[in-house]
């Protein structure tokens, strides 16, 4: 298994990013979130690229926030959580950033674009 975090397999014009923490069933921690960000910036700016899929493993797309590492969080002041909030922000803005299409494309667990 790869260290990576988010898996790119291009087939063409289409590029799959695959969310990569299958023994925590694709918690969104700090390190997804960023690789995320940072692989969808990649395929746009990528002229080839005209489609990307964001996927999970074969048991879950993604269990949401990681609570372990949020928690982990808990004594921040709020000039840190302030900050981290503002950095992770660009995740809810994946699909403005692709400006190519305003519709994502996700793989349920078991689903394979082909």
């Amino acid at each position: 298994m790869s260290d990576d975090v988010i898996l790119r397999e291009d087939k063409g014009a289409i590029r799959r990013l695959t969310l990569n923490r299958p023994g925590k069933l694709n918690a969104m921690n700090d390190a997804v979130v960023d690789g995320l960000i940072a692989a969808v910036d990649a395929a746009h700016r990528d002229a080839a690229c005209q489609v990307v899929i964001i996927a999970g493993d074969a048991r879950a797309f993604s269990a949401g926030a990681d609570l372990k590492e949020a928690q982990a969080r808990g004594d921040d002041d709020a000039a840190a959580a302030r900050a981290h909030a503002e950095a992770h922000a660009g995740i809810y803005e994946l699909g403005a950033r692709f400006g190519k299409s305003r519709t994502p494309i996700t793989e349920s667990p078991g689903q394979r674009f082909q």
